[in-house]
């Protein structure tokens, strides 16, 4: 797979993150597993299990998902908001 793909494939997961954000909804499971890619290059997010609505249970302490692409703030056990899909994100991209 070249830089190119990787790049759009990468795009279209920040626009599923945007997407759910605007929603107030934390995705909390961002992992290459459930980054689904079709035939024509799209993507699409899969396993929404460990989501959680922030209007629903606000900024929450949770200590779910992959150990590998959890926050800083997982780890410490302090509140988590949607920052911590912005950090899975760059684990992911890395």
């Amino acid at each position: 797979m070249g830089e190119e793909a990787i790049r759009f494939i990468i795009g279209c997961v920040i626009l599923g993150l945007e997407e759910l954000h605007e929603r107030q909804i934390v995705y909390n499971d961002l992992k290459p597993e459930n980054v689904l890619v079709f035939e024509d290059g799209y993507v699409k997010l899969s396993d929404f299990g460990l989501s959680r609505d922030l209007k629903q249970t606000n900024q929450e302490r949770m200590r779910v998902g992959t150990r590998m692409y959890f926050a800083p703030e997982i780890v410490m056990g302090t509140e988590c908001t949607k920052k911590v899909d912005i950090w899975a994100l760059g684990v992911l991209t890395y």
